[in-house]
């Protein structure tokens, strides 16, 4: 029976197309460059719509937690050097922190934090770009919006360092 099992995981892993180690073994070292921020200060909060549209320093939280993940997971080396195998390239172009919920008296119950950025992905010759967002939802009864901003960027740097990781 766990014969059997085994080879059922293994029959699943291989007819998914699933690999361990996706990105080019070749691939050894990463270079992140300092993340740009586009999104202009001045368009910081709109009353009309209750979105506040911009979080000081978020540059700066986006490159610490997305070097923190390519050191948790392994498979690149960052190094400070632009000569490095793959370079990555992030412009932050959008935060929002708009409400998601309200309660009877239509007051606001759970906020959405979202930051959207573009990156650039460039492997030897070969250069990507994609748009990709992280985003959080809170309550502020529970937690700030300083809380939420961190998780955003914690599902951001996610997503990318996956997208980096998978061969994208």
């Amino acid at each position: 029976m766990r014969l059997f099992l085994v080879f059922i995981c293994a029959l699943f892993l291989v007819g998914c197309g699933y690999s361990f180690r996706a990105l080019d073994p070749s691939l050894r070292t990463i270079f992140i460059a300092p993340v740009k921020n586009q999104i202009k200060i001045e368009t910081d909060y709109s009353s009309v719509d209750d979105i506040k549209k911009y979080y000081p320093n978020l540059e700066v939280f986006v490159r610490q937690k997305l070097i923190e993940r390519f050191l948790v997971e392994g498979g690149l080396e960052v190094v400070d050097k632009p000569s490095a195998d793959i370079k990555l390239n992030i412009t932050l172009v959008e935060y929002a922190r708009e409400p998601v919920g309200y309660d009877n008296n239509d007051s606001v119950q759970r906020w959405r934090v979202r930051i959207g950025a573009e990156l650039k992905l460039v492997r030897r010759d070969k250069e990507t770009s994609k748009k990709i967002y992280g985003e959080a939802v809170y309550d502020p009864a529970v937690k700030g919006e300083r809380f939420a901003v961190n998780s955003a960027v914690e599902d951001l740097a996610r997503r990318i360092s996956d997208l980096v990781l998978n061969a994208w």
